[in-house]
């Protein structure tokens, strides 16, 4: 289930209903009201927390960390305060401040017990609380006790700031199946992604990006769908164009399949892949369909004619991590991802057939016909996001 919904971010206050930005800093709230401290930090242990560094310090040394510390008028000389938010009460972006992320055990193995340093969560929210040295004597045992975030699992995550309907929503909902691998709010159009560094290492590493440059060359490839496996196109291309050309009513047979093979030789010449590849690709699109059908990706008679969904999922995915590694303004998403929504109304009719297209190419290129752990968590996001009352999927109409 995803716990950060469209209302969730709500608590009520006893005299009115107090606007949250998601559901953990409800929870913190709540918490705090109550006086459980303990609780309050193992919701905090339980979830990822963001903390300011020192642009121009982290981009000479990126491997270090640079705090970037406050000193507040009432704490005694000496004292510094680090402030640190959750997801849903980050700050808008600032030119000489750049975001890492952490977690709770860090902080207990960077500070210890040491009295200068205080750490604020979520200043100047209701869910915030000051914690001094004296405070932090049972943060270990309690991130030994808790279920740390990368281990938690998927987590279908809405930030109640975000875009919920719209155009933007849309393409954002677009790459939900990646925001809920990376545990990242689907709709979020902050400054970071995961965390500046982070996003950088990740571009670099997969995307081979260090530059806008090469960032606006990678977007326009996904947006006309250049990283696809075009050998397997091929093969979908020629078994849609037997379906589009048959009488209503009949079905794809098995009869077709020797003219599925001939026409996919036709549609990889066409592409300029290799002929046998794109054959050969007709087995495993088989195998993985039939198994699809069987666990709910796809309805029984239910076939994948694109797998354009990989690109254009992913061309979310590149921008938003753009803009966290500051290769772009965040207007730039706010402006360009409009027409990739369109772009994947013109290839599927439905979040379900686009969520299986996406399915397709990613067990294609991870599962390796293993049907194992890639293929699992491939087909348990796609039920998340079709079924879970909570998705964007089932709050923004495809069409």
């Amino acid at each position: 289930m995803g716990i950060y919904g469209w209302d969730t971010g709500t608590a009520s206050t006893g005299e009115q209903d107090l606007r949250l930005p998601t559901v953990v800093e409800r929870q913190l709230y709540e918490a705090k009201k109550r006086g459980d401290t303990e609780g309050y930090l193992r919701i905090l242990a339980e979830n990822q927390v963001l903390f300011d560094m020192d642009r121009e310090r982290t981009d000479a040394a990126p491997d270090k960390v640079g705090f970037v510390y406050c000193e507040k008028p009432d704490d005694p000389s000496g004292i510094r305060t680090l402030e640190v938010r959750t997801r849903g009460e980050m700050l808008p972006r600032r030119p000489d401040v750049v975001v890492e992320y952490a977690v709770l055990q860090s902080f207990v193995e960077w500070f210890g017990d040491s009295e200068k340093i205080v750490i604020e969560v979520n200043p100047g929210s209701p869910s915030g609380m000051r914690f001094a040295h004296r405070d932090r004597a049972d943060w270990e045992r309690i991130c030994r006790e808790v279920v740390p975030p990368h281990k938690r699992g998927d987590i279908l995550l809405t930030d109640a700031a975000g875009p919920l309907h719209g155009p933007l929503a849309h393409a954002l909902a677009c790459s939900a199946q990646i925001a809920l691998r990376n545990r990242t709010p689907w709709n979020a159009v902050r400054d970071v992604y995961t965390d500046y560094v982070g996003d950088r290492r990740l571009l670099r590493k997969d995307w081979g990006v260090t530059t806008p440059a090469e960032a606006d060359d990678v977007v326009d490839n996904l947006y006309r769908t250049r990283y696809l496996p075009h050998h397997v196109e091929a093969a979908l291309i020629a078994r849609k164009a037997i379906v589009d050309a048959l009488e209503p009513g009949d079905a794809f047979e098995p009869d077709h399949t020797y003219l599925w093979y001939q026409s996919t030789a036709r549609a990889a010449r066409g592409l300029g892949v290799n002929v046998r590849r794109a054959q050969e690709a007709i087995a495993r699109i088989r195998r993985y369909e039939e198994r699809f059908r069987s666990d709910g990706v796809l309805p029984p008679d239910g076939m994948v004619h694109t797998l354009a969904a990989w690109d254009y999922c992913r061309a979310v995915t590149v921008i938003r991590l753009c803009v966290g590694a500051r290769f772009c303004e965040p207007d730039f998403l706010t402006e360009n991802l409009p027409a990739l929504g369109d772009l994947c109304r013109e290839a599927y009719d439905s979040w379900e057939d686009y969520s299986a297209g996406y399915s397709l190419a990613r067990v294609l290129w991870g599962d390796d016909d293993a049907f194992g752990d890639v293929y699992r968590d491939t087909v348990s996001r796609h039920l998340v996001l079709t079924l879970d009352p909570d998705s964007p999927w089932r709050n923004i109409p495809f069409h």
